[in-house]
Order: C-alpha cells, then sequence, then structure tokens
C-alpha cells in the first residue's frame, strides 16, 4: 500500500500517486501543444480526463462489489475497484478524450495522441514512483519507464506525415498505449511478499515482515483462551481493531466477506480487539453484534498482544504463514481483493 503513518493514522497516498501520474501525461500534452501540433483545448480535455479516471475509478467498488459497499458506506472512502476499477476507468477516459477532440474540430488521430501521450506519461510516471512505497525495483521496470517516456517524447516532438501513415502510427500507438497502462498494477490493499526464511533456522522472532510471528494468548467472548500457535500449519490474518476507529469499521464487512469464504479451508481469520482502547468488552461486543459479524474476535485486554506487534497504527492487518513466517503487514483499511491477492500468493 501506498501508505505513510502519522500517528495512530495511516494515510493512504495511493489517490495522490496516480495523480501525479495523470498531471505527468498531462504535461507532455501542454509540451505538444507548445509545438502548435495539437489545440490548447486538449490540455484541459486531458486535465479532466485525469480527474474522470479517479473519479471512476474509486466509485467502480460500486459497480465491482455492492454489496461491500451497501454493508458499509465508508467502503466509498477507503477503497476503490482495483484493477478492475482501472481498466474501466481507463477505457471512459480514452473515449473522453476522443470525444471532446472531435467536439472541438480535432482530428481523431490528434485526439487518440492526446490520449496516447497521457498514457504513456502517467504509466511511465506510475512506473517511477512506486518503487519508492514498495522497493519494486527490477531491469524490467527499469526498461519500462524508459520505453514509455522515450513514447512520450516522440509523440511531442514528431513530425505530421501522410494519411496513411497516420493512421497506422495511430493504431500502434493506441495498442502499445494499452499495454503500458495494463504493465502498472493497481493495487487495493497488498504490498510485495518475500520467501519464507523458516527452513534456514536463522529466523529471528518480531513483528515485521519475514519474522517469525511472535506466539500471543487472548481470549474469546466465552471466555475460552486462544492462541497463535494453535494454529501452526494454516495461513493466520491478524486484524487489530477498535470498534470507534472508522476506517476499522470501513474493512469490516471485507473482513466478513473473506471469512465467509474461506471458512472450510485452511485459512485463519483472528479479529483482535485492541481492548485497552475500549471502554470495556461490552461495547466490543455490543459492536460486533450491531454489526452482525460472525468470523472469530479475540480480546487483547492487557496490551500484550499490540506490544508483540508493534502496533501502532488502526487498523494494522498482519498475515502469517502456515511455517509461523509474517508475509506482510499492512498499515490503514484493506480490502477483500487486496487480502484474496496475498492469500493466493502465499498459497
Amino acid at each position: 500500500m501506498y501508505t505513510v503513518q502519522v500517528g495512530q493514522l495511516a494515510l493512504n497516498l495511493e489517490i495522490a500517486v496516480y495523480l501525479l501520474s495523470g498531471l505527468a501525461g498531462v504535461f507532455g500534452v501542454w509540451l505538444r501543444s507548445k509545438r502548435g501540433a495539437i489545440p490548447r483545448t486538449q490540455i484541459s480535455d486531458a486535465m479532466h480526463a485525469v480527474f474522470l479516471w479517479l473519479i471512476i475509478w474509486k466509485a467502480s467498488i460500486i459497480v465491482f462489489d455492492p454489496v461491500t459497499v451497501m454493508a458499509e458506506m465508508r467502503s466509498l472512502l477507503y477503497f476503490s475497484g482495483g484493477s478492475k476499477g482501472a481498466m474501466l476507468a481507463s477505457i471512459v477516459s480514452a473515449a473522453y478524450v476522443l470525444y471532446k477532440g472531435r467536439r472541438t474540430k480535432a482530428s481523431l488521430l490528434t485526439a487518440a495522441e492526446t490520449a496516447c501521450i497521457v498514457a504513456f506519461g502517467a504509466a511511465g510516471a506510475f512506473m517511477a514512483i512506486e518503487p519508492w512505497f514498495t522497493e519494486a525495483w527490477s531491469v524490467r521496470r527499469l526498461l519500462a519507464i524508459l520505453l514509455a517516456v522515450l513514447m512520450m517524447l516522440w509523440l511531442i516532438a514528431r513530425r505530421e506525415s501522410a494519411d496513411w501513415r497516420q493512421l497506422s502510427t495511430g493504431v500502434l500507438l493506441g495498442v502499445l498505449a494499452f499495454m503500458a497502462v495494463t504493465m502498472v498494477q493497481f493495487r487495493s490493499a497488498d504490498e510485495p511478499l518475500i520467501p519464507s526464511q523458516a527452513v534456514s533456522g536463522n529466523v529471528k522472532t518480531g513483528a515485521k515482515q519475514g519474522q517469525l510471528a511472535p506466539d500471543i494468548q487472548l481470549t474469546d467472548r466465552d471466555g475460552k483462551v486462544v492462541r497463535l500457535s494453535d494454529y501452526r500449519g494454516r495461513v493466520v490474518i491478524l486484524n487489530f481493531w477498535a470498534s470507534w476507529c472508522p476506517p476499522c469499521k470501513a474493512e469490516m464487512p471485507h473482513m466478513q466477506k473473506l471469512y465467509d469464504t474461506y471458512r472450510n479451508e485452511a485459512v485463519v481469520l483472528l479479529s483482535v480487539n485492541m481492548t485497552t482502547t475500549e471502554s470495556g468488552p461490552d461495547a466490543v461486543w455490543a459492536f460486533a453484534d450491531k454489526k452482525g459479524t460472525t468470523f472469530p474476535i479475540v480480546l487483547g485486554e492487557e496490551g500484550a498482544a499490540m506490544a508483540a506487534y508493534s502496533i501502532r497504527t488502526y487498523p494494522t492487518t498482519i498475515f502469517v504463514a502456515p511455517d509461523g513466517i509474517i508475509h506482510a503487514r499492512l498499515l490503514g483499511a484493506v480490502d477483500y481483493d487486496g487480502m484474496h491477492r496475498i492469500i493466493r500468493d502465499m498459497g
């Protein structure tokens, strides 16, 4: 996730990252208009297309997961339509640029080139920005960034050619722009995983990714003691939350959906309430009853679990592999798609 920790809050910078990437594409359109190759109206059209993309990407969760949104309207604030929403937003935004270009009497190819410049610029900028959050640098990524930037620069500087060449060039550019956009990984709530090191015998116990998860002891609603070690050999999801926390409330339907999906498989969801921050256990059970949750909720009444996992941000979700190694640690609200992807990658 593209998050930064500020006190007890996790600020999601995903929209900011996508906005900056889109503005890089708009900057390319501005440079091309300076050469007089395209009308200046294409600049505002490109800018509007970027904001249209963001709105559709965020709101598309209603299309792809309406049940979860209706269960908790805060989902619209904290989540998006993920990769499917991004593709839908890209198609609509490109169609918008083409439509506006035709309305302003620009040629179809000119409007198509504007859309391609934005696509190449946004994809290149995004792939350059993302590693600062995910440490995903690679030779393949660097080559992809270079290709996207070169294609944008070529579009900005290229000379007009014969009609049939313009048409064939436009088709090729459209295909390449589509490939550039699809190379972008529009994450919902996941981060890169690292290989398990349990077999080496050199793994330290700790709360970081790649370390051996500390064993913790909690109590359920009936007062029964629940230990993390009881679930060794299964994937365990530890979700630390509080009933007064808005992002925690937003992710509750996603936790329920995940539990319903994996309840008959070797995946355990332990919803760890940070009871030391509550008025008492009764407030926790009243909240759970009101939300109609059926997944296991356990109480961290003494704060030992929070201390063991260095919980400073609410909510925090930790994925523990069957061998006891922490494979992912997510700050802030997480959605079903992001959790599902991590479980699939671990399996």
